[in-house]
């Protein structure tokens, strides 16, 4: 039996088993030039709009892991949001001045915990503040040169065995948020806008209290759209761009970083790192397939509680423009990655998505896998 055969089977099973107890479960597998083979586990708690809780373990050939619960719930008149993750995870250190440098030089191995808690207040249909608090923990334990070659290999490996040092980061923050989407995990039309701030204490480095800005701004707009305009099939052209900064120097784990299939596709994972980081993200989503025959229709009629399934298929194409910085912008170190993807948008506002991207350098490519939508 073919293995793409016996991932939908297990899909199957795995759907119909927990489907009496409102769980919705779903394998993924995926590769990532940097990260080696990803294998995901994804366990969404199925609940109306806005609320969710899912669950997911992923775990990849080159040795890093990740468990993460979240949870997304409204109680009392505010919204409240949980992040727990614990990683295992592999960091790989690129020269952080010359980025047409390509190879890793040093490898550092660390795990630790994450943790966020934030509520939001609606102060009208739109717009809503709340406070948030958080804690990281990063226990560094092993470090190797891979790259003796380069000329300043030595320099970064031992800048790194002392500035990556077991490091706690406690913050409190506030932020402000305004909504105008139509869906939050697929957004066909709207905008959404959110801004941070962090009050970051350290347990090491030359600063222990440092302040934190980030903000980020999505919207999505229906160029055609059938129901509007009797044409097939619909195309939305969304965008996104987020910023933030760090007004001190920190060590190097709480730095900025971009790179991977969650914000720069087409470039390794974390590739590029900063005390500034700037975003913008391009989308084209064509719908190719408004609703999927439900393959388990005639299971339902015995399985009551059998999660309807009737998908859409979107193609995407996109590009990514991404850089970091530490005192001041570089305008010639912004990076591109461009490629496109497929989205099949599942029950309970879960969208898997496959992309392939290619950098403009063309050194690296990238075939990312997720459920949630790129943004």
């Amino acid at each position: 039996m073919r293995r793409p055969t016996i991932l939908i089977l297990f899909g199957t099973l795995l759907m119909a088993s927990t489907a009496l107890c409102r769980i919705f479960v779903l394998p993924g597998i995926s590769y990532d030039t940097d990260v080696g083979g990803v294998a995901v586990l994804y366990v969404f708690y199925r609940d109306q709009h806005p609320g969710r809780v899912a669950f997911s373990g992923t775990y990849t050939t080159r040795g890093s892991q990740w468990y993460t619960f979240e949870s997304v719930r409204p109680w009392k008149g505010a919204e409240w949001d949980v992040y727990l993750s614990y990683f295992l995870e592999i960091w790989n250190r690129y020269d952080p001045i010359e980025t047409q440098y390509h190879n890793p030089i040093v490898k550092v191995e660390g795990s630790g915990v994450n943790l966020r808690l934030g509520s939001e207040i609606s102060l009208n249909d739109d717009v809503s503040v709340g406070g948030l608090i958080g804690f990281k923990t990063y226990r560094f334990f092993d470090f190797s040169l891979e790259e003796e070659l380069h000329a300043g290999a030595v320099a970064l490996f031992n800048d790194t065995q002392e500035s990556w040092t077991n490091l706690d980061e406690t913050y409190v923050g506030v932020r402000i948020t305004r909504d105008r989407r139509d869906n939050r995990y697929h957004t066909i039309r709207g905008m959404y806008t959110r801004l941070e701030y962090h009050v970051v204490h350290l347990s090491a480095g030359a600063n222990p209290y440092v302040l934190r800005a980030i903000g980020d701004i999505r919207g999505a707009v229906p160029i055609w759209d059938r129901s509007e305009r009797h044409v097939f099939p619909r195309l939305v052209w969304a965008q996104m761009a987020s910023a933030g900064y760090i007004f001190s120097d920190v060590p190097d784990p709480v730095l900025f970083r971009i790179g991977g299939g969650s914000d720069l596709r087409g470039f390794p994972w974390r590739r590029f790192e900063g005390r500034g980081m700037g975003l913008y993200r391009n989308e084209l989503r064509l719908t190719l397939v408004d609703e999927v025959p439900d393959p388990f229709s005639k299971l339902r009629t015995r399985i009551h509680s059998l999660p309807e399934l009737k998908p859409a298929v979107e193609f995407a194409i996109f590009a990514d423009v991404g850089t970091t910085w530490y005192e001041r912008l570089h305008w010639d170190h912004i990076e591109l990655g461009y490629g496109c993807g497929f989205r099949l948008i599942l029950p309970a506002d879960v969208v898997g998505r496959i992309d392939v991207a290619l950098p403009d350098d063309g050194h690296y490519w990238g075939l990312y896998l997720n459920l949630s939508q790129s943004f």
